[in-house]
């Protein structure tokens, strides 16, 4: 059972941290520091941008969260999903819990942040429930002499309603207990050590056994070592998107003072007014003003206006380093020009697929642990057994239809099962059991018309 000395060293940790998370978050949704301002851009537009971003950090991470999905469950060695109890029940689970539709909120948080959480515990009907947690609420310790091993987990959390709103929540959640605390009095900043915690007490009381032996708590940390939180993808890409806003700054200087035609006007005498014999400007450039003068020996012309294109090569600079760093395809952060396709589709996105297939197998594995948890909660694993269940993701490769479809029907021809090739098409495995049902009744239609011909001395060929 963890003590309060851990629980301190769990909180003074997720502390530091705290900002770390939150320039993540800030990045992801373009609140950039205008770090690059300068005086001339202070002087042409600091009372209008209060906030300026060409936002590559939300494609980047969305290009990786939005390929990852899980498609169905299935037990290893499993022949056929159909007959596949344990795929079947982790299915009504994911499915009850509106996990399909909730993924992605996991992954991006991961990707984003570096660290996302799943909790596993009985609900209030007794079935396993599956909530999501954010890196910035949850601190996990990890055995010295064995980091696999999750010791304990301690997360961290203001409430914003009732009675203790202001406060703060802790609950630490090991092999043998949950034990639950809360400030001794409402406070902006969280608490750094447990000085401040009294027992939480409730219906279900300060201190709840865990049944399961197993912490309740799964860590899926991005590109993490053992034993360790994970890394943002966005840690190499922030430095870049800060170069990114000051190219778009520059183009933005760049329109308002030299981007319109500078004209200029020699040989006339300036007007003065009579009064305080100062000059008065005698030229306005304007769609609706022509420029005259009296002087005949006046010249008129203007300078050429600067070529903002050196702005969007520059940008399209930035863009070509964040894909090298990120392994986001070039094309998919411009979105502009011929797309690749064939073998240089599969060139170009060779390093995103490999990163997209090594976060299937790290996330892959913390969420085998979390649904097979979930199904020892709802009493279909036995305790100390050595079931469990993997996920079936989508293809990370991009694939044209019309290419998907040839390798299909070459797998075909070299006799791989039609449920096979189904579930590489990326149809789910109800949409596989229906297409099987279907294809058996076509199969005994085929020989019903057979045999009703062959009866009636009219042979025709064997359905295949």
């Amino acid at each position: 059972m963890a003590e309060l000395a851990d629980i301190s060293d769990a909180l003074e940790s997720l502390a530091s941290r705290q900002n770390r998370y939150g320039k993540y978050r800030d990045y992801y949704a373009g609140k950039h520091p205008l770090n690059f301002s300068t005086d001339q851009w202070h002087n042409a537009f600091g009372s209008l941008f209060r906030q300026l971003a060409y936002n590559r950090a939300r494609p980047v991470v969305d290009a990786y969260a939005n390929r990852l999905a899980v498609t169905g469950w299935e037990t290893p060695g499993s022949d056929d999903p159909n007959t596949d109890p344990l795929g079947i029940a982790a299915v009504a689970v994911w499915e009850r819990t509106r996990m399909p539709k909730r993924q992605g909120e996991l992954w991006t948080e991961s990707l984003r942040s570096g660290d996302a959480y799943l909790i596993v515990w009985p609900g209030e009907d007794g079935a396993a429930r599956i909530d999501i947690n954010r890196g910035h609420l949850i601190e996990p310790t990890y055995d010295d002499e064995y980091p696999e091993r999750l010791l304990h987990a301690v997360k961290c959390w203001r409430l914003h309603h009732g009675p203790d709103k202001g406060k703060w929540r802790v609950n630490c959640y090991d092999a043998e207990y949950i034990t639950r605390w809360i400030t001794n009095r409402a406070a902006d900043e969280r608490p750094k050590d447990s000085r401040t915690l009294v027992p939480y007490e409730d219906d279900a009381g300060p201190e709840i056994v865990n049944e399961w032996g197993t912490v309740p708590v799964f860590p899926f940390g991005n590109n993490a070592d053992t034993g360790m939180v994970g890394t943002s993808e966005l840690v190499d890409v922030i430095p870049l998107q800060d170069g990114v806003n000051k190219s778009v700054a520059d183009m933005l200087i760049a329109g308002e003072f030299v981007a319109f035609p500078q004209r200029w006007v020699v040989g006339a005498a300036p007007e003065r007014n009579p009064y305080t014999n100062e000059e008065e400007e005698q030229f306005k450039a304007a769609v609706d003003r022509v420029w005259a003068v009296s002087e005949t020996d006046a010249k008129f012309g203007q300078f050429d206006p600067a070529d903002m294109t050196q702005y969007i090569t520059a940008q399209e600079a930035w863009d070509k380093k964040i894909s090298h760093v990120s392994g986001v395809p070039i094309h998919w952060l411009g979105m502009t020009g011929d797309f690749p396709s064939g073998e240089a589709l599969k060139t170009a996105e060779g390093p995103f697929v490999a990163k997209l297939k090594d976060r299937q197998v790290a996330f892959g594995a913390a969420l085998s642990d979390a649904m097979t948890f979930a199904l020892r909660v709802d009493r279909i694993i036995g305790d100390g057994g050595a079931e469990f269940v993997v996920p079936i993701w989508q293809a990370a490769e991009t694939r044209s239809d019309l290419e998907a479809l040839q390798q299909a029907a070459l797998k075909s021809s070299l006799g791989i099962p039609h449920e096979q090739i189904w579930a590489e098409l990326g149809y789910s495995q109800d949409e596989v059991a229906r297409f099987t049902a279907l294809k058996q009744a076509e199969a005994e239609r085929q020989a019903e018309l057979f045999a009703t011909s062959f009866d009636r001395g009219q042979p025709s060929e064997v359905p295949s």
